[in-house]
């Protein structure tokens, strides 16, 4: 959503025709003839039109702004029921419905925002103003093939994004014609189709959208605008391999996820600036070389391809803070004290790395790691995790032995599910746990589950071969076992053994 509060743009250029107050006051009425329900100010005829609610004027009474956003109301907008000095106007977050009528809006606005209404149809954006500067339509459900080449000349912002527009980008150079001083785009879930023509979006943008479309065909990422900084391609079917060596020297996020993509990207030469590079869920293959990333990302995103080989952690970006190498066909061993000391989220879950990863070096500032799915051996020892460790999942590996929780007294969420653990796991100090999978081990005896704190929410102990009743003093509801629960007791399908 655009946000209206950091565009405020002055165009001398297209300076509004002033009206009297009682040509205000008049259109205002014919304005929201049909909005339900009113602001009591819009219709106490006591209170000047520059009091009402939402409205801004000049010292002179001209009405220059309104804002009715976030009412829910119902209703309809028609452009030509608006006072003639009106610059801004934001209907956002209503259930207004119809198509707008476009023709006949001030010639002096130049923000104009109907995003996440009802609106229906296709808007007739030529009958747009010349000097608008900023246009959010985004959030409805509006339709039809949009035609952008007649766009105000000094629009800047422009976010047509999630409606049901439709066209096909290979049958018309829809981005190259633009207006040429356009800053942001977003034509985000939609249905185009084709494959843009990438080149010709406007020399000045800094930030594309296209992302939840249609849009096939290999990608060609040369030529893009020298100062674009942002560019979301994910959720189409593009295909080939992309080039990453070709994007602009100032681009700091990037998203290919969600698409069809194959190849082993090469990561040299990925702008210096980037910060952000999201490959995840396409049919990438290859090892990537993960030590030619650029020194200043942040967050990388890897996972759901069929990447395989050893993973090299040694030598990822220092200011790394989230890895998600997940999904793939990695294998090995991992050495977690090769990732990056600033690391706080890492998921390398949903590969078929092997041995027993010693969790006491990962880094000290993770907050969640996920290990799940994995061909993981050996008793993982648990003491040392770094402090501020929240979210720990080693669910579904060959981990075996009795898991010492005794230093876990910061998670609020511990998943040791489908493993082969044993023994009898000792519930204390877990203080401040939200929830807890044991689930499908082979732990045995009688845990002591008065022990856990008031503070869980989800217990599971299912498939295990714990025995006997214990104590529970959390709600049944939270609880699941194999057996009963019943006024904070838990009574265990099996009886255990006495010698």
């Amino acid at each position: 959503m655009i946000q209206t509060s950091l565009l405020l743009a002055v165009f001398l250029f297209y300076m509004p025709t002033h009206a009297s107050p009682t040509d205000d006051r008049s259109a205002m009425t014919k304005l929201i003839a049909d909005w339900d329900p009113k602001d009591p100010s819009w219709t106490d005829p006591n209170t000047p039109v520059c009091q009402w609610a939402g409205v801004t004027c000049l010292t002179d009474g001209t009405v220059t702004k309104f804002s009715a956003s976030g009412r829910a109301m119902k209703g309809t907008f028609n452009g030509t029921s608006l006072p003639a000095g009106l610059t801004c106007l934001d209907l956002s977050g209503n259930r207004f419905a119809g198509t707008p009528t476009l023709n006949g809006l001030p010639t002096g606005l130049t923000i104009l925002d109907l995003s996440y209404n009802k609106f229906t149809g296709t808007p007739i954006l030529s009958d747009l103003p010349v000097g608008l500067a900023i246009l959010d339509l985004h959030g409805n459900q509006m339709n039809g093939t949009l035609t952008l080449s007649n766009l105000p000349t000094g629009l800047t912002d422009l976010d047509l994004s999630d409606n049901q527009f439709t066209g096909n980008f290979t049958d018309s150079p829809i981005l190259s014609g633009l207006p040429t001083g356009l800053k942001m785009l977003d034509l985000s879930d939609n249905h185009f189709t084709g494959t843009p023509i990438l080149s010709g979006l406007p020399a000045g943008l800094t930030s594309a959208h296209l992302q939840g479309n249609q849009f096939t065909g290999t990608l060609t990422l040369s030529g893009l605008p020298a100062g674009l900084t942002s560019l979301y391609l994910n959720g189409n079917q593009f295909m080939g391999t992309p080039i990453l060596n070709e994007l602009p020297k100032g681009l700091n996020s990037l998203d290919l996820s969600g698409n069809q993509f194959t190849g082993t990207p090469i990561l040299s030469g990925v702008p210096v600036g980037l910060t952000s590079l999201v490959l995840y869920n396409n049919k990438f293959t290859g090892t990537p070389i993960l030590s030619d990333l650029p020194a200043g990302l942040t967050n990388l995103d890897l996972g759901g391809n069929q990447f395989n080989g050893t993973l090299i952690l040694r030598g990822l970006p220092t200011g790394l803070t989230n890895l998600d190498v997940s999904y793939n066909q990695f294998t090995g061993s991992l050495i977690v004290s090769d990732l990056p000391a600033g690391l706080t989220s890492v998921h390398l879950n949903g590969n078929q790395f092997t041995g027993t990863p010693t969790l006491s070096d990962l880094p000290a500032n993770l907050t969640s790691v996920d290990l799940s799915n994995n061909q993981f051996i050996g008793t993982p020892i648990l003491s040392g995790l770094p402090a501020g460790l929240t979210n720990l999942i080693l669910q579904g590996n060959q981990f075996t032995g009795t898991p010492i929780l005794s230093g876990l007294k910061g998670l609020t969420s511990l998943d040791l599910s489908y493993n082969k653990f044993t023994g009898t796991p000792i519930l204390s100090h877990l203080s401040l746990l939200q929830s807890l999978y044991l689930n499908g081990n082979q732990f045995t005896g009688t845990p002591v589950l008065s022990d856990l704190p008031t503070s869980l929410q989800y217990l599971d102990l299912r498939s295990n071969l714990f025995c006997n009743s214990a104590q529970v003093n959390i709600p049944c509801a939270y609880v699941h076992v194999d057996g009963t629960c019943r006024s904070g007791s838990v009574t265990f399908k099996r009886t255990c053994s006495v010698l």
